[in-house]
């Protein structure tokens, strides 16, 4: 039964049926009960004074001779008078007498006239073969027993009392019946019962008709709301209801316009959402792009500077072995100062030597220097655009989160709604998942972006380091080139001041000294670095990586926004 039209019509229907039956059931049963009552104390009042009619002595001589003497006809002719004056239809006496093991009733006076045909009357000894249960009990418990509104055939409808016959002595020896006459009172129950009948039949096509327009007044504006939801349902949310009256449906169609509006709103806010969600993915893209070609660049140029550095680290090398045989020639001379001459000959051609070497080097940390200064620099913007990719994830995390939130708004509005709600709530469902996964996935992009700014922040304070160790480097070699320039012109002018030549030597032993510590710190540092470069490197390919993940994750941020927009061009907003 699909039809609430029908449902409220015959539920109220019901109602008033029950009730209109109930209400003649208890109308009659009130009725039959008040008229047998009165009856029955008309009846009973008669057979009282019948009963105090009788000699008790000469009733008891008569039931038990049973032979119709003066004192029958007497008594029959007293109770045909008070019959007729009390409009009686029977008054009789009737006896009781055991018959084995069961107990026969017969007829002792009936007061009927003394013409009466035999078959009109019961006679003196007459057995009563239909026995009626307030009978039995009157001889039973000896008491006054008034019987129910009866009718059939034989007797017609009558109201019997049955009323114990005693002597003085208080002896049972009888009962006395009187039949009152009840069929005129039948009858106007009867007449009576049809005409609540028709009555109720009258008041219940009334009511039917009224229940059929409150049910219609109740109805159409639940129809016309219905339709204008199936219209939501389908996904239109232009749909406007219009609101009259302040009943219960009115209101209920007042909520349903602010919950279209809500959700109308929501929608938009989604589109608008959805829109900014592509925008911020593009340009994180673009960044994506551009940080990945600035890794590139930082791993060549990383490239370059380790192979500098493994350069360098070998010239540093050739440094310290010249350094070390320019000591091995000091301690000659200081050992042999017979051959100074010639010695002093070979350590100007190994001073020279080394000036040379010290100069190469000095040129190739000057250009060790630029390189680090030019990865500095890319390291710097670098970690410039990690920190706008970090804001970027930032607004797609909060994008996500308010997507989300709008989701679960959609969800509640949904259930608000019921039954009617069931495809909003399946569409805030999805949308609430594409929110929870553009969530994860901004959280994802943010993790990888805050591991790849500690690594940038590693690779800048390793550049940093090695920018100042290649200054000191280059330091302590321009001091190891004035050592050697020193060395030179001592050595050219041993030739003229040989008898300086002890001190001159020991001098030229302790500066050897202190170059030979310098070029080991120098051979130590350049290790280091080259170790630091390639780091650095290892850090730029994992940066490199970590940019190609980034970008296969904006590609799927741009597939979950394009099945957004998807499902909500399913539905119909005005701007």
């Amino acid at each position: 039964m699909k039809s609430l039209h029908l449902r409220i019509m015959l539920i109220f229907s019901f109602i008033i049926v029950a009730a209109g039956g109930l209400l003649s059931y208890q109308i009659y049963a009130s009725s039959l009960s008040l008229i047998t009552r009165s009856l029955g104390e008309q009846a009973r009042s008669v057979a009282e004074h019948a009963v105090r009619q009788i000699d008790p002595v000469s009733y008891r001589k008569l039931a038990e001779e049973l032979t119709e003497n003066a004192y029958y006809k007497e008594l029959r002719l007293k109770f045909n008078d008070m019959r007729e004056a009390n409009h009686l239809k029977y008054l009789y006496t009737m006896g009781a007498r055991s018959k084995g093991e069961s107990t026969e009733y017969f007829y002792v006076v009936d007061g009927m006239p003394l013409d009466t045909q035999s078959g009109d009357f019961s006679p003196l000894g007459k057995v009563e073969t239909e026995l009626h249960e307030p009978l039995k009990k009157a001889f039973r418990d000896r008491e006054v027993q008034v019987g129910e509104l009866t009718k059939d055939e034989s007797y017609g409808a009558l109201v019997t009392v049955y009323v114990p016959i005693l002597t003085s002595t208080g002896e049972f020896i009888g009962v006395l019946g009187a039949d009152m006459d009840a069929t005129s009172v039948y009858e106007l129950l009867a007449a009576n019962q049809r005409k609540v009948l028709l009555m109720s039949a009258a008041i219940l096509l009334a009511s039917l008709a009224a229940i059929y327009a409150v049910s219609r007044m109740i109805v159409t504006p639940v129809l016309r709301l219905t339709r204008e939801m199936e219209k939501v349902q389908d996904g239109d949310l232009t749909v406007t209801i219009q609101v009259k009256g302040r009943d219960e449906v009115s209101r209920l169609a007042g909520t349903f316009q602010q919950m279209v509006y809500v959700l109308k709103d929501m929608i938009y806010g989604v589109q608008e959402s959805v829109h900014d969600m592509r925008q911020a993915t593009a340009l994180l893209s673009s960044s994506a792009e551009e940080t990945s070609a600035s890794s590139e660049r930082i791993a060549g140029h990383l490239a370059e500077t380790a192979s500098d550095s493994r350069v360098q680290l070998q010239c540093t090398g050739e440094t310290a072995r010249a350094i070390g045989e320019v000591g091995e020639g000091v301690q000659r001379i200081a050992d042999a100062l017979a051959i100074v001459a010639e010695a002093s000959q070979e350590a100007t051609d190994a001073a020279k030597t080394g000036d040379e070497l010290i100069q190469s080097a000095v040129s190739q940390m000057a250009v060790v220097q630029d390189s680090s200064r030019d990865t500095a620099e890319d390291v710097e913007r670098l970690k410039q655009r990690t920190d706008e990719v970090s804001q970027i994830a930032e607004m797609m995390r909060a994008i996500a989160s308010q997507t989300n939130l709008l989701a679960l708004n959609a969800a509640i509005e949904a259930a608000r709604a019921g039954e009617h709600g069931l495809g909003f709530h399946v569409v805030a469902d999805q949308v609430r998942k594409l929110a929870v996964q553009s969530e994860e996935s901004a959280l994802r992009i943010g993790e990888l972006i805050d591991a790849m700014v500690a690594d940038t922040g590693k690779v800048v304070t390793g550049v940093h380091r090695q920018v100042r160790e290649v200054d000191t480097g280059l330091g302590l070699i321009d001091s190891a080139g004035t050592a050697f320039g020193r060395i030179l012109q001592e050595t050219e002018r041993v030739g003229s001041q040989v008898q300086e030549l002890s001190a001159v030597s020991e001098e030229i032993a302790t500066g050897s000294e202190q170059v030979t510590a310098s070029a080991d710190e120098l051979e130590r540092l350049s290790l280091q670095s080259s170790e630091h470069q390639q780091g650095i490197a290892a850090a730029a390919d994992k940066q490199q990586e970590a940019m190609r993940r980034m970008a296969d994750l904006s590609g799927t941020l741009e597939e979950m926004s394009v099945r957004m927009e998807q499902l909500i061009r399913q539905f119909t907003v005005e701007k």
